[in-house]
C-alpha cells in the first residue's frame, strides 16, 4: 500500500513541518518504542532521517526514531493519498525519457517525487502542490541483466528495463605493412564488461594468439610475415568486427616458398615457387642450395635457367655444372644428391614460377640436418639475394654392429706385437680389445 505522510515535530520546540511522500511497506509486527506508543519498521532509508518506522494506517500516531542530524523526535501523520495516472512503464536497453501524471487530493499542502535508483533520474522540480506531471529519465542498461525500479510520488510508479545489448568496437580498423612484415595491436572496447569476444586470423600469413573467449577492454597483438610475392590483403575477425591488413609486394624477383618446408628422408619431391612482379617470364635464373651452411661446394646446388628451361647441378668442388632440359627424363648427380628428370618440372602463371624437383640424397656423405637456401634473378640482373626457406634431415645409413672404429698402432712390423682394436657395439658404445698378433 502507498500513502502520503506529513512529518511533523512532536516536541515542544518550534520546528517547520517537513512534507515528504513515503512508499510504505506495512508490517503486522508491532513493538514498543515508548510508553503508550507502538511502531513497526520499513526496510531502507527514505529521506533525511536515518530510520523510518510505521504500522498499519489504523494507528493514530506511528513514530520513527531520533535523527542524528536534526536531533528531534518526529511523528508521521497520514495525509490524503495522491493518485497516479499510470502505474508503470517499460524501456529498452537504451533507456530514455518518460513521464506520468499525478493527481493530488485531500489536505496535504505539498508532495514530492523522487527515486532511490541511481539509473532513474527525476527531473526538477521534485516538490509539488496539487496536480503535476512527473518527468524522469532512464539511463542505458549496461548490464546483461534486466532490471526494475520505481519513482515514488505518494504511490509507486514502476519502471522496467530490458537487458543490455552488447556493442563492441575496435580501433584502429586496419593497418598497412611493407614487404618486411611486422607486428601490430588492436584495442577492443566493449560497452559492457561481461560481453565476451574472440580474435581470429583469416590469413595464414597473419598470426595472433588464440586465447579463446575474452572479456572487457583488451589489446589484441598480431604478427605479419614477410611477403616475398605480390601485394596482398588479409583480415582478422576481432570482437565480431573486421580488421583489414594490406601488405606491399616485392619490387623485384624473389623466392616465395618451399614445400614441404621441413621433414626428413632419403628421397623427396620438393615444390619451389618464385615471384617476379613483371611476370614469371621476366625471371632469368633461380637457385636452390641445400647444405649445412651457405656454401655451394660439396652441396646439393641446383641452378635453373628459365629462358632455356634447363636445370643444372653444380659438381662437388663447385667448379662445373651438368644440365638437363625440363620436363624430361634422365638424372643429374654429384656426391650429395641426384636430380631425377622424371618427376621434375617447371611451369609458370602470372607472376609465379613453380619448380618441382625430385631429389634423392646420399646417406653416406650427406647425412644430417640441412638448410634450404633460395635466390632469384631476373633478366635485367636484379637479384633477391639468398633467403632461408626450409630445413631437411637426411637420415644416416643403418649400421651393422659391431662397427669397427680403428686399430692402434695403425702400422708396424715385427712379431708378437700388441694391437688395440676399438669398435662400437649395438648400443653405439665404444669398446676396445687388446690382442697379441704374430706377424
Amino acid at each position: 500500500m502507498a500513502k502520503g505522510y506529513e512529518i511533523v515535530q512532536s516536541s515542544s520546540n518550534s520546528f517547520a513541518a517537513i512534507d515528504i511522500p513515503i512508499y510504505v511497506a506495512y508490517t503486522a509486527n508491532v513493538a514498543s518504542n515508548s510508553p503508550g506508543l507502538s511502531i513497526g519498521t520499513v526496510a531502507g532509508s527514505y529521506g533525511p532521517l536515518s530510520t523510518v518506522t510505521t504500522v498499519s494506517d489504523t494507528e493514530s500516531i506511528p513514530r520513527f526514531a531520533n535523527d542524528s542530524t536534526i536531533g528531534n523526535l518526529f511523528a508521521i501523520e497520514p495525509c490524503a493519498c495522491t493518485t497516479l495516472g499510470m502505474s508503470s512503464a517499460n524501456f529498452g536497453a537504451a533507456g530514455g525519457p518518460g513521464s506520468f501524471p499525478v493527481t493530488a487530493t485531500g489536505n496535504c499542502p505539498s508532495w514530492s517525487a523522487f527515486s532511490l535508483f541511481d539509473w532513474i533520474t527525476v527531473s526538477p522540480p521534485q516538490s509539488h502542490i496539487g496536480d503535476a506531471t512527473i518527468n524522469y529519465t532512464v539511463a542505458p542498461n549496461n548490464t546483461l541483466v534486466a532490471r526494475n525500479g520505481f519513482v515514488s510520488a505518494g504511490g509507486a510508479f514502476t519502471v522496467n528495463q530490458a537487458v543490455g545489448v552488447c556493442n563492441l568496437t575496435i580501433s584502429p580498423s586496419g593497418k598497412a605493412f611493407t614487404p618486411a612484415g611486422g607486428s601490430g595491436s588492436i584495442t577492443v572496447n566493449p560497452n559492457i564488461f561481461a560481453c565476451g569476444w574472440t580474435a581470429l586470423s583469416n590469413a595464414s600469413w597473419i598470426t595472433t594468439p588464440n586465447f579463446g573467449l575474452r572479456f572487457g577492454n583488451s589489446l589484441v597483438y598480431y604478427l605479419v610475415q614477410a611477403n616475398f610475392g605480390a601485394s596482398r590483403t588479409g583480415t582478422l575477425t576481432v570482437a565480431g568486427q573486421t580488421y583489414t591488413i594490406t601488405q606491399q609486394g616485392q619490387a623485384g624477383p624473389s623466392p616465395v616458398s618451399m614445400s614441404p618446408v621441413s621433414g626428413g628422408g632419403i628421397s623427396q619431391s620438393f615444390v619451389y615457387t618464385f615471384f617476379d612482379p613483371d611476370s614469371w617470364q621476366d625471371l632469368g635464373v633461380v637457385n636452390i642450395l641445400i647444405n649445412n651452411f651457405l656454401d655451394g661446394r660439396y652441396a646439393c646446388y641446383l641452378v635453373y635457367d628459365r629462358p632455356n628451361n634447363v636445370m643444372y647441378l653444380v659438381n662437388d668442388p663447385g667448379t662445373a655444372i651438368s644440365g638437363m632440359v625440363l620436363n624430361g627424363s634422365g638424372t643429374l648427380s654429384n656426391s650429395q644428391c641426384t636430380v631425377n628428370g622424371t618427376g621434375s618440372s617447371a611451369s609458370g602463371a602470372g607472376d609465379t614460377l613453380t619448380l618441382t624437383v625430385a631429389l634423392t640424397f646420399s646417406q653416406t656423405v650427406f647425412a644430417g640436418e640441412k638448410v634450404a637456401y633460395l635466390a632469384a634473378r631476373d633478366v635485367s640482373s636484379n637479384n633477391s639475394g639468398w633467403r632461408t626457406h626450409g630445413v631437411w634431415s637426411v637420415p644416416r645409413p643403418t649400421q651393422i654392429y659391431p662397427l669397427t672404429n680403428g686399430v692402434s698402432p695403425s702400422e708396424g712390423w715385427g712379431s708378437g706385437r700388441l694391437y688395440s682394436v676399438s669398435y662400437y657395439d649395438a648400443n653405439e658404445q665404444l669398446q676396445s680389445t687388446h690382442n697379441a698378433v704374430p706377424l
